[in-house]
């Protein structure tokens, strides 16, 4: 058995659609029962689909004109609003049609991030340290997402915002 918050190779699991083996779920429980503060970081970008190497010179610019379609973007922007709202419940119920927009590492980044912070449950409204643009036709952003005081599945803030979205989540 591994120690308390380290991987063991023999404890992975090997997904071939999801790529190099990745820890079993349990190991994101040792973080919490640690007792210990953890920064995660989930690094990737939004839709993913580049543009053809002829054209990529005349879509170079940051401009959201550059996003690879209209339907990414939108997709993209969908996804925006709900973390700034703080519904993950959303974005993960979201996945099957996002994955049209071929989200970058299937969006392994920050279903592991959200899974470890409540999944569908978590509150946590994001903020955005950068703007949404364009590079060689991805939506790429910054966001941050602070631990409510309430906590991270906190339910007064997921009903506000259910509320305000018209949202099925529950």
């Amino acid at each position: 058995m591994a120690e308390l918050g380290s991987v063991d190779e023999s404890e992975e699991v090997m997904d071939s659609r999801l790529g190099p083996p990745v820890p079993r779920p349990g190991k994101i429980i040792a973080i919490a029962l640690n007792y210990r503060r953890v920064v995660l970081l989930a690094s990737g970008g939004l839709s993913h689909r580049f543009w053809p190497l002829r054209e990529f010179a005349d879509h170079e610019s940051a401009s959201l004109e550059n996003i690879r379609t209209p339907e990414a973007r939108d997709a993209d922007q969908k996804v925006l609003q709900w973390w700034e709202h703080g519904d993950h419940c959303q974005v993960i119920e979201y996945q099957a049609e996002y994955k049209r927009h071929a989200p970058e590492g299937f969006f392994g980044h920050y279903l592991m991030m959200v899974g470890a912070i409540g999944g569908s449950g978590c509150s946590a409204a994001g903020r955005r340290y950068s703007e949404y643009e364009s590079a060689a036709g991805t939506g790429q952003v910054h966001m941050w997402f602070e631990r409510p005081a309430e906590g991270w599945t906190a339910q007064s803030q997921k009903i506000q915002n259910a509320d305000q979205l018209g949202n099925s989540c529950e």
